[in-house]
């Protein structure tokens, strides 16, 4: 179970003290500056980012004050807002804090939405990739796929034998996107061109 807590109210420090058999001693607003990192996230949860900085803007920032049976998973030098409680009754309980979070359907435009903030929305999918991983963060079906920049759609190109890739690729379930720029258009033979556009399954232009 996950709980985000939004706000340092006395009424939410009391309700996730109980909830959490004061694991978590208490929620303060603290000034935030540096990096954070991420720790003891578990393989296909978010090992690969454990231990590496980020940057966070500078902010306010909500944190928790955990005893010692829970293990921080998100700190920054202001101090922990992601924990899980790794002993007693309530062992697996994780407790987010966070001012302001991204909701799951918010679709991001800019990367300078994240960028800075990333404390925002990655206990979030951390979290959901941990609990539904196998049921919907994966494809069922394995898929592999390779980009080619800029060749001339020609059938042999350089070391490429695109008769034998389109072979190979049929014969794997391999799908091919070739990243096609305008200065290659007039040295296109229209008729060179056909065969890759008359296999969409396995060509991309």
């Amino acid at each position: 179970m996950l709980i985000l807590v939004r706000d340092a109210r006395p009424a939410t420090v009391d309700w996730v003290r109980t909830a959490t058999q004061g694991a978590i001693r208490g929620i303060e607003h603290r000034v935030h500056r540096g990096p954070m990192r991420f720790h003891s996230l578990p393989v296909g949860a978010g090992a690969e980012i454990n231990e590496e900085p980020f940057p966070r803007d500078s902010g306010f920032a909500l944190c928790l004050q955990g005893g010692p049976s829970v293990t921080p998973l998100l700190s920054a030098p202001s101090g922990a807002s992601w924990l899980r409680q790794s002993a007693g009754p309530g062992q697996g309980l994780e407790v987010w804090s966070a001012l302001h979070f991204l909701p799951p359907d918010h679709v991001i435009g800019k990367e300078r939405e994240i960028e800075g903030r990333l404390d925002t929305i990655l206990p979030l999918l951390a979290f959901l990739r941990r609990m539904h991983g196998k049921a919907c963060w994966h494809n069922a079906h394995r898929h592999l796929g390779i980009v080619i920049d800029d060749p001339l759609l020609v059938p042999r190109y350089g070391c490429l034998d695109f008769p034998a890739l389109l072979a190979s690729a049929r014969r794997v379930g391999l799908h091919v996107t070739l990243a096609f720029i305008p200065w290659n258009a007039p040295r296109t033979r229209v008729e060179e061109a056909a065969p890759f556009r008359e296999q969409p399954d396995i060509f991309s232009l």
